[in-house]
């Protein structure tokens, strides 16, 4: 407390004007925002605080940065030394202002700009903000020395300095930074001599310093910003061009080097022939096994989570994303602090889109639905592209990446089916070349496609990039043989929608190119009808796109009174509805106004099913029973519920896990400090609970002991553990992970006990499911990676036995597994037969399976279920 009143009045002692203390009122406005915004979060007041410091900050820019820095492993610090080159675009300037993180602690700053002996300048660091007072008024130029050290605070699950490695990505703050321009750097880095350096320039020059070596290097051309990454890594190389390719992996680490730099190789490539060259010398891609985010630290170098890679894709889309940053954020950016400018948009969106046009350059058609698929997003909880800040990507607590990511994308790619491909592709070089190093905005970009493709495109950008239009195509009867396709969303449409007719008794369909509304006429009553299959629009709610109607299984859980089956799409925003056909005929529905997060999960006690229901956010889903009557009954907030003894219902909110008794009264059970809950399995003995926690990029099976009060640890894994289930039989958990690119699934014992590999190697595991007795596993997982139309089957294994009983379907592509008994199961498959383009909305089917039958049998949901 006396070092920071120390610093306070030396920054006081400074304020030689009136001038000076206005600005430094203006400091402690912002300095209070960023303190709200910790313990009070509201993005309201955070994007105020943002604003405020933009307005602050803009004025100046650091166009050099020279940095000595030395990492000490024991003290997991950096201590460090920035000579920074300012220059005001004022005619004077009081202040500067730089961002660094309160971990770092600043020890010394002078003013370095003559020759003469360098003279202390007065500061104060409040939070990330440091305000340094200007000791020259009326130069334009002047350059600051910042001698700090320490290590960073407000990240600590992506940014650290530890006894094995350095962490540091373009979000750690930890250099000073301003986020105003593109800045030259000239860096000298001591590590310790065992670390290989994540490098990012072809001319590092390496010295030895004892027991650390050195690493000299410059940037050369401008640079967005920079990280330091090092630690146990090897690494392969390679030319592309005139750009250097390398691929980092953690020592020890089975992932091949070599086949992880041919998957940057060919989505490098692919973004070099779409937006020409790249103006970073070296693409440095590192794996690691905890990393939260993906990130490109605006200079070359990328970091990449490794259970990213165990997607069907094998990370192709995340890889391609991020090399798409060396032109979106690393050539042309929207500015860091600016608000209101669409500046998130011009660096994820561009980005995530040219890693759409990747993905169907390499993988073709097929996978550009799949990749669209992921880029659906909420009509109701989306906003304008214009709004998004850096705080909507960075905060936990915000829902903006949705917005920022997936409409962003979307946004252009129905951009591109507007003006047309050749227009597209050069209004994008347009804007790169027109603007390298530059900040733009959503204007700059409308001014482009306008010039470049000579279309009037000011009602597309006012709907979709200033405002929250919506589209919801939709195909209806109007009269016999005839149907109307009309537009429900609020957006006003011009441009054409393909309408694809499928004639019974198959054949190639016809393709019609429709602006709604326009009626359809159909050459035979039953035929079926989509609109958009292609997903060349961001029409997000599907199910009204087909004719006739049909809602598809989505989810099945059995019991005795009768199979409950869940129809709709799997998002958050959907309207599904649950069928349960009881014995004797009777039919019980539910319809529910917002997507179902879980397989219902039964209670055998009682007869009624527990499931989650979406929220506004994924920490704020809605815990609600099914009962045996038909009737729906809301228990409270939460996810991941679980029926638990007497009637109870156990439930995650955020760090808890909750226990809501039969009247509905809650009781937290236990909290996992520092954690996020993801599952719970009540056990056979009442009183145990198993709980899975993720944080800082690892995952953790705990057992929880009510009498005891106590949380043991199972299991720790890096990434995420999405499959855990009990087996009473062998007295253990079954646990399945992504393990680099594939998935594995072990037997952990709850005692003592070596864990043992059950299942390793498996491609794309969607479900897995313990028989009753515990002593089969079905899964649903493919044999190889075939992407985008990978299959998977269904597996059976008989865990005492140690054998394996396999079931598949050259049209079938399985995802959840569900026992009936002991001796069968259903399962849900997405309808994909072969040598016919992907299509959306898909069909999907329910299958019975009998452990001692090799055929499967398809059911009708509404008859047979």
């Amino acid at each position: 407390m006396l070092a920071w009143a120390r610093r306070v009045a030396r920054f006081a002692q400074g304020l030689v004007d009136v001038g000076a203390w206005l600005v430094a009122v203006v400091l402690l406005v912002v300095v209070f925002l960023c303190w709200h915004t910790v313990h009070a979060p509201d993005l309201t007041v955070m994007r105020a605080a943002l604003a405020r410091l933009h307005s602050v900050v803009a004025g100046q820019q650091i166009e050099a940065l020279s940095l000595e820095a030395r990492v000490e492993p024991d003290r997991r610090e950096l201590v460090a030394v920035a000579t920074l080159r300012l220059r005001s675009l004022e005619h004077e300037r009081a202040a500067w202002y730089f961002l660094l993180d309160p971990g770092f602690h600043v020890l010394r700053i002078q003013n370095v700009s003559s020759t003469a002996e360098p003279t202390p300048v007065p500061w104060v660091q409040l939070g990330p903000v440091v305000q340094i007072l200007s000791s020259g008024v009326g130069t334009s130029v002047q350059a600051i020395r910042v001698e700090y050290e320490g290590s960073p605070r407000l990240h600590p699950e992506d940014c650290r300095i530890t006894a094995a490695e350095v962490l540091l990505g373009p979000d750690c703050l930890w250099y000073p930074l301003d986020a105003q321009s593109f800045f030259s750097l000239e860096a000298r880095v001591e590590l310790p001599s065992s670390w290989e350096l994540v490098d990012t320039t072809t001319a590092t020059e390496v010295n030895w310093r004892g027991t650390h070596r050195e690493h000299r290097w410059e940037s050369g051309e401008p640079i967005a910003g920079f990280g330091l990454v090092a630690g146990a890594y090897r690494y392969q190389e390679r030319w592309a061009g005139a750009t250097r390719l390398r691929a980092y992996v953690p020592q020890g680490d089975e992932l091949d080097p070599v086949a992880l730099l041919d998957t940057i190789e060919t989505g490098y490539q692919t973004l070099v022939d779409r937006l020409g060259a790249c103006r970073l010398p070296v693409v440095s891609l590192f794996v690691h096994p905890t990393l939260q985010r993906a990130f490109h630290d605006g200079a070359g170098g990328i970091g990449i989570p490794r259970r990213a890679l165990a997607s069907e894709d094998a990370g192709f889309g995340l890889v391609t994303h991020e090399l798409a940053h060396c032109w979106w954020g690393a050539t042309v950016t929207g500015g860091w602090l600016r608000t209101g400018n669409a500046a998130q948009w011009i660096i994820e969106g561009f980005a995530e889109l040219s890693s759409l046009l990747a993905s169907e350059t390499v993988y073709g058609p097929d996978a550009a639905v799949k990749r669209l698929l992921g880029e659906f997003y909420d009509p109701v909880e989306q906003k304008a592209l214009t709004e998004m800040t850096v705080l909507d990507n960075a905060l936990p607590q915000a829902r903006g990446r949705e917005t920022i990511y997936r409409k962003g994308a979307y946004v252009l790619w129905m951009l591109r089916h507007i003006v047309g491909d050749s227009a597209f592709l050069n209004a994008l070089r347009e804007i790169l070349q027109t603007y390298p190093t530059k900040e733009i905005g959503a204007s700059e970009v409308q001014e482009v496609f306008e010039r470049v493709s000579g279309r009037s495109l000011g009602d597309f950008f006012e709907a979709f990039v200033r405002g929250r239009a919506t589209l919801d195509f939709a195909v209806d009867p109007q009269a016999p043989g005839t149907l109307v396709l009309s537009n429900t969303g609020n957006a006003k449409w011009q441009w054409p929608v393909t309408v694809l007719i499928r004639e019974p008794g198959g054949g190639e369909p016809r393709r019609l190119e429709l602006v709604p509304p326009s009626e359809i006429r159909l050459d035979h009553a039953e035929a079926e009808v989509l609109v958009d299959p292609f997903l060349q629009w961001a029409d997000t709610n599907r199910e009204n796109n087909r004719y006739p109607r049909r809602s598809e299984p989505l989810f099945v859980a059995p019991s005795e009174r009768g199979t409950l089956v869940v129809t709709g799409e799997p998002f958050a925003w959907s309207k599904p509805r649950a069928r349960l056909r009881v014995s004797g005929g009777e039919v019980r529905e539910w319809e529910f106004e917002r997507g179902i997060l879980q397989a219902p999960r039964l209670d055998p006690e009682h007869g009624w099913f527990v499931t989650t229901l979406a929220g506004p956010t994924r920490e704020q889903g809605t815990v609600v029973v099914l009962e045996a009557d038909g009737s729906r009954r809301r228990v409270g907030a939460g996810t991941a519920a679980v029926p638990a003894d007497g009637g109870a219902i156990v439930a995650a909110v955020g760090k808890k896990v909750v226990r809501y008794g039969p009247s509905g009264r809650a009781h937290v059970l236990l909290r996992v400090a520092d954690s996020s809950i993801e599952a719970i399995l009540p056990l056979p003995n009442l009183n145990h609970l198993g709980v899975v926690a993720s944080d800082a990029g690892q995952s953790s099976l705990l057992m929880w002991n009510e009498n005891q009060k106590s949380l043991e640890t199972v299991l720790r894994v890096d990434g995420s553990l999405p499959f855990v289930d009990w087996s009473a039989t062998n007295d253990s958990f079954v646990v399945g992970f992504p393990d680099g690119l594939t998935w594995d699934i072990w037997e952990v014992p709850r005692e003592a006990t070596p864990a043992r590999a059950v299942v390793q190697g498996a491609i794309m595991l969607s479900d897995m499911a313990l028989s009753p007795d515990g002593s089969s596993l079905a899964l649903a997982a493919a044999p190889t990676r075939q992407y985008p139309r990978t299959r998977r089957q269904v597996y059976v294994l008989d865990l005492t036995e140690r054998t394996v009983k396999t079931w598949s379907d050259p049209e079938l592509d399985f995802f959840e597994v569900a026992w009936i008994d002991d001796s069968s199961l259903l399962a849900v498959a997405r309808h994909d037969p072969p040598n016919a383009p992907l299509l959306y909305p898909w069909s999907r089917k329910v299958v019975r399976i009998h452990l001692d039958r090799d055929d499967l049998e398809l059911l009708q949901p509404g008859s047979d279920l």
